[in-house]
């Protein structure tokens, strides 16, 4: 015994088509990053001790989006500081749960990105170029 009933009514012909067949044909905006805008990509330079001794080696860690894929990484990288880069890695990190003042919460969700510059050019953190 079914609880409802299943519409059959049709559309005339001269009807519009239903909103989800029009947009079958289109990809997901939430899933892809390359949907993502110029400014979103890239949050802050991330600067702790370790990051500090990284910048010795021509590396440098960035906050970046959690959909940010490394092309894009690379891209907005290069287009902000006007250097060449020649690698970037990415470490996704996962929520943790936290036990805070008698609270049981969570973590955000966050990715950094270690960059390569290229030999003989240097990214200066504190003044943004």
């Amino acid at each position: 015994m079914a609880l409802f009933k299943k519409s059959t009514k049709k559309l005339p012909a001269d009807a519009e088509p239903s909103k989800t067949a029009q947009h079958a044909n289109e990809p997901s905006k939430q899933t892809s990053a390359r949907f993502l805008d110029k400014t979103s990509v890239i949050h802050q330079p991330l600067v702790t001790e370790k990051s500090m001794r990284l910048s010795a080696l021509r590396q440098y860690v960035f906050l970046v989006n959690t959909h940010a894929k490394k092309p894009e990484i690379k891209k907005q990288i290069q287009a902000l500081y006007n250097v060449t880069i020649t690698g970037v890695h990415v470490v996704p990190a996962k929520t943790k749960p936290v036990f805070f003042r008698g609270v049981w919460s969570k973590r955000h969700q966050f990715k950094k990105a270690i960059v390569t510059v290229a030999e003989g050019q240097k990214i200066d953190i504190a003044t943004n170029r």
